[in-house]
């Protein structure tokens, strides 16, 4: 014999759903949130799939998920136009950059042509960099076939230096931007030569053989007209050098080198003069 308890849980469970009930149903939750994205007010599942539901309750049922979904909206919203604000910013910031650093890039590019290097005939790209570490850097790739037919493809050269930011002081201010078969990536003035020639401490990008760099850390001469430069490599340069030049400077640099037979050398030839 059922007791009165079962009779109203019985009776509970027979009474069509409330729209608030619904609503509070994970289920049904999820399928107003897609059915308000798809711009619907109900669904025939929403009826099938609960006993006693009409579709005046489902579409209160719908509605009452409705400002929820607003508020995901506005919040999406929000997030999107903060995240834009943002991007704008940073291709202000990048454009900025780019603008700044444009006169260097195509500077070192207009002394990169003046120096005349080989190329591919293929295809060629030159790339300049802005850091804090002056480098040199080469080599060659594959690129596009020569046609649809034929499964060879083209040998493409590059070049890629990174140049300082103040280069156009450190290198085109002194007139070492117009060399033939060298590009100077970086140079330091130190001092001059008894017969009024500049020194300078400089990374150099020299031609390889075929397409390739190779690169010279040392000290160059220049004359007074900046028509062309000399390596310091021997020791009666460095002593010609030195009677300008404070020896702590020869000799960093000689310490940089890591040449010693160079060093013995300077030494025995001023102990001389």
């Amino acid at each position: 014999m059922k007791t009165a308890l079962d009779s109203a849980s019985v009776f509970v469970s027979s009474q069509p759903y409330t729209p608030e009930e619904l609503a509070a149903i994970p289920a049904f939750f999820n399928a107003a949130w897609n059915c308000i994205a798809d711009g619907k007010t109900y669904t025939r599942d929403m009826i099938e799939d609960y006993l006693g539901v009409t579709i005046a309750t489902a579409r209160a049922a719908v509605g009452l998920v409705r400002p929820r979904y607003a508020e995901y909206l506005r919040e999406q919203e929000a997030e999107a136009k903060l995240r834009a604000k943002e991007q704008a910013k940073l291709r202000a910031k990048a454009d900025r950059i780019a603008e700044r650093e444009r006169p260097t890039k195509e500077a070192v590019q207009a002394a990169w042509e003046a120096a005349d290097f080989r190329t591919c005939r293929q295809g060629h790209e030159t790339i300049v960099r802005i850091g804090d570490t002056p480098s040199i850097e080469c080599g060659t790739e594959r690129g596009e076939r020569y046609s649809s037919r034929c499964t060879f493809r083209k040998t493409e050269s590059w070049h890629r230096f990174t140049v300082r930011r103040d280069w156009l002081a450190r290198v085109q201010a002194h007139g070492l931007d117009k060399f033939i078969d060298a590009l100077v990536v970086d140079a330091e003035l130190l001092g001059t030569t008894d017969d009024g020639k500049a020194v300078y401490r400089v990374l150099l990008a020299e031609q390889a053989a075929g397409t390739g760099l190779k690169e010279y850390r040392g000290l160059i001469s220049v004359g007074r007209r900046g028509d062309g430069f000399r390596k310091i490599e021997t020791a009666p340069q460095l002593v010609k050098w030195s009677r300008s030049t404070p020896l702590g400077v020869i000799a960093d640099w000689l310490a940089e080198r890591g040449n010693d037979r160079l060093a013995s050398q300077m030494v025995e030839r001023l102990q001389t003069v």
